[in-house]
């Protein structure tokens, strides 16, 4: 649920080097390749404007950069795929998630028809789609396409590779927020056994570990959990005195957009109300990539995480550098 795409950085000496398909009837070419260009420096520009977090300027320049490729350009195109997918993650991150989704499916077209309906290539837009389906309430699109991804890669793998894991991890993930924890327990356990025999890197089999105790407290098997826990933390932090890594803080004030979560019909019926703590880990760009909620009545859980998830974060800088940070985010429901 909760894996990324980062924004596609296109860089102009490819769009210059490559050989796209132009549309006949044009009366001009070199003024259709000095338009190319111009849409290149327009994708460009909305890479660096997003990564500045002036998301409606990037919009602006990423929809005139697909808008004039396009109009030139034959509609399976790579290039004119790639600036379509920056604008979905444009507008995933501006909350207009509808038009996203018909971004994504757009790509995923184009790329099903020049790749085939079994391609690797497929896999990260059907993991972004199936995200935006979840946004939208359409869980039954988003277990669909979770599913398709996982056997795309298997078949494709093998079932012990790491990708088949990363794949694994989006359904297991979909699985817990909809509390299918039944569903969910076998997946994460592959998950793990996959990355301890791959030797990836140790941030993925603690994220791996991380979201299965995350379960196991879910499914009040609190004693596993914390031993999860403690295992993992003392497999990242070998010298380390503690047997807990240290909380990074509230982050609700450093919130870009914080999504406020609906108050369930069923809270209201039983008048309940209450505080729920969501651990979260968030990406370099501002973007929120793991949730947890740690406590709280469970009537809140559900819909607290999902908030955590789609709100974005001002960047952290270290040394002049973006990078991930984490910390709690905590919902009042009164």
């Amino acid at each position: 649920m909760n894996k990324v795409i980062l924004l596609s950085i296109v860089l102009l000496g490819y769009a210059a080097n490559a050989q796209p398909s132009i549309r006949t009837g044009q009366a001009n070419p070199d003024a259709a390749n000095q338009q190319l260009a111009e849409a290149a420096r327009l994708n460009s520009s909305a890479v660096k404007l997003y990564a500045q977090a002036r998301y409606e300027e990037a919009a602006t320049a990423a929809k005139r950069a697909v808008a004039i490729r396009e109009k030139l350009i034959t509609p399976d195109d790579e290039l004119l795929a790639e600036y379509v997918l920056n604008l979905a993650e444009i507008q995933i991150t501006l909350g207009k998630t509808s038009e996203a989704v018909s971004l994504y499916k757009r790509a995923l077209g184009s790329y099903e028809r020049r790749f085939g309906l079994e391609d690797r290539r497929l896999v990260d837009i059907l993991h972004r789609l199936g995200l935006a389906y979840y946004r939208m309430g359409m869980s039954y699109e988003t277990e669909r396409l979770y599913k398709r991804s996982l056997a795309i890669e298997e078949k494709a793998l093998g079932p012990d590779h790491p990708a088949v894991g990363d794949a694994l991890f989006h359904l297991a993930d979909f699985y817990q927020f909809q509390r299918q924890f039944k569903q969910a327990d076998p997946l994460y356990q592959r998950l793990i056994a996959i990355r301890e025999k791959a030797r990836v890197d140790p941030q993925l089999l603690s994220e791996a570990r991380d979201r299965y105790s995350c379960l196991l407290r879910k499914s009040n098997r609190i004693k596993e959990a914390a031993e999860l826990e403690d295992f993992s933390f003392k497999a990242m932090n070998p010298t380390s005195r503690t047997s807990q890594p240290l909380e990074g803080g509230v982050l609700n004030g450093r919130a870009v957009n914080l999504v406020v979560p609906p108050y369930p019909p069923e809270a209201k019926t039983s008048r309940t109300t209450g505080r729920v703590t969501v651990r979260v880990l968030i990406d370099q760009h501002g973007r929120v990539i793991r949730a947890c909620a740690i406590d709280g009545p469970s009537v809140f859980v559900s819909v607290a995480e999902s908030a955590a998830l789609s709100s974005t974060f001002t960047p952290t800088l270290l040394s002049g550098q973006q990078v991930n940070v984490s910390g709690i985010i905590i919902y009042n429901f009164r």
